[in-house]
């Protein structure tokens, strides 16, 4: 069945920086590798962050660029809708496969019958943050969908709840290659993750405060809007000279590998992907067991250390726990790497592109 080349389009909001747009990348490249016909369609102009194959055919709006939008939001939703209807019928796909906002790409694809696979890539509970539409109308549109890709079993279940749809499955994202190289440990503690709510940096923050040991750093590798509030209560927190906010960084790993611990501190997901990294890099890691994703990677204490959701004490103690054991970040960190052997890519996305396949009409 792999023998044959099909029309595969894959649909993202963007090219830029972020675990979606860096899935479709990768899943694209791999596709192509099997000889697959792949476009990608990105509902926006960004900087391509992410090494494309060439032979992938990038397909991307003039009318929406970041640095000068050009009309309401109204008036840009009609012209996107425009542009995804115009693209798929130039490409005339076998299936469609899109991590786009569901119910905007499902509505704009109506009377357009090409099998399309969804994927929702946050948390179902948070779903109406990123797509306020009413529960009756996501259930009525999701019909269209030929297919929905869960992440985690927890989002499986809350889509069933959320949808009724019968053709949910699990796949999980897949991990990065991460190239092994020695660099000089540091003693710091290290989060990756954008400066926003739901990544409980307030909590961390908290924590480290905590834990009197001078001679260790927090690194947070990351931006977003809350930066400078974040930094501001640093501030306040007295921690200030020992938490450094370095930004966003495309050489992540060599932050990662000179870390000694690495702490996950959201409080609610879609999948892991920053946590998945660290374990594979190999760090010990801490994590949050928020409501998607920690524990279905992390088995507490054997390759990673999980902490009740917002619990900043338990956090500190855990923190300091493995600050002063050795011999316990050792063991986590032979444990974790084994992360690389389940999620590699090839493993993973051979699973999305059987599903894209078992739903051709």
């Amino acid at each position: 069945m792999q023998n044959k080349s099909y029309n595969i389009c894959l649909v993202v909001g963007s090219l830029g920086m972020g675990g979606a747009e860096r899935s479709i990348v990768e899943l694209a490249n791999y596709l192509v590798s099997l000889n697959q016909n792949v476009a990608v369609i990105s509902l926006s102009q960004k900087e391509h962050f992410f090494y494309i194959n060439n032979k992938v055919q990038v397909i991307e709006p003039m009318h929406y660029n970041k640095k000068k939008l050009i009309g309401s939001k109204f008036i840009l939703g009609c012209k996107t809708l425009v542009f995804i209807r115009t693209a798929i019928k130039k490409l005339k796909p076998d299936v469609i496969y899109s991590v786009a906002l569901p119910t905007f790409f499902l509505l704009s694809t109506i009377g357009i019958f090409y099998p399309i696979i969804i994927s929702i890539r946050c948390n179902p509970l948070n779903h109406k943050l990123i797509d306020p539409s009413p529960l009756f109308i996501k259930r009525l549109v999701f019909r269209r969908a030929s297919g929905i890709i869960a992440q985690t079993e927890f989002a499986a279940t809350q889509l069933k709840k959320m949808t009724n749809h019968s053709n949910i499955v699990v796949i999980p994202n897949y991990l990065r290659f991460i190239e092994d190289s020695e660099v000089i440990k540091k003693k710091h503690i290290i989060n990756v993750s954008r400066f926003t709510k739901e990544k409980g940096h307030k909590y961390l923050l908290e924590a480290f405060s905590l834990i009197h040991k001078k001679d260790w750093k927090l690194i947070l590798v990351g931006d977003g809007i809350l930066r400078k509030s974040l930094m501001e209560y640093a501030e306040q927190l007295g921690i200030s000279n020992h938490v450094e906010f370095i930004g966003e960084k495309n050489n992540v790993d060599f932050y990662l590998k000179q870390s000694e611990i690495f702490v996950f501190s959201s409080i609610s997901e879609g999948f892991p992907n920053a946590l998945l990294e660290a374990m594979a890099t190999p760090l010990p890691c801490i994590s949050f067991d928020c409501d998607a994703g920690p524990s279905e990677i992390i088995c507490n204490m054997e390759n990673g250390i999980l902490v009740k959701t917002k619990d900043v004490i338990s956090l500190a103690e855990k923190m300091s726990l493995l600050m002063e054991d050795e011999k316990l970040r050792e063991k986590l960190m032979n444990n974790s790497i084994k992360v690389r052997e389940q999620f590699r890519i090839d493993i993973i996305a051979d699973r999305y592109f059987r599903f894209l396949l078992e739903n051709l009409n």
